[in-house]
């Protein structure tokens, strides 16, 4: 059935992310990406035979695949004009987070 099988996505148009305003400085750049093979429960799952009760390895393992990681931790640079700008890749039914934290 539909839902028993991998379905990878497609290849999506690169996501451009363009920021104004910013103050001039030092930021950390955070991405956090949600799809095919990234915090993916459900690819887990299927690549762990679709066991109908979970062994203890095979739970954590499920959690282990949720944890919220970074795809891209880094410090960037803000000039005067307080531009931001990123291309980002994207696949099909991606989802991401991209968070600027100024470093005091």
């Amino acid at each position: 059935t539909y839902f028993r099988r991998e379905l990878p996505p497609a290849e999506a148009r690169p996501l451009a992310v363009s920021l104004a305003g910013l103050t001039a400085g030092r930021y950390v750049l955070t991405v956090r990406r949600i799809g095919h093979r990234a915090h993916d429960v459900f690819t887990t799952y299927h690549d762990l035979g679709l066991p109908g009760t979970l062994t203890r390895p095979q739970e954590r393992a499920l959690r282990e695949a949720a944890e919220p990681t970074a795809e891209v931790r880094e410090v960037v640079t803000v000039g005067a004009d307080g531009g931001f700008a990123r291309t980002l890749p994207m696949r099909g039914n991606d989802a991401v987070l991209v968070t600027l934290r100024r470093v005091s």
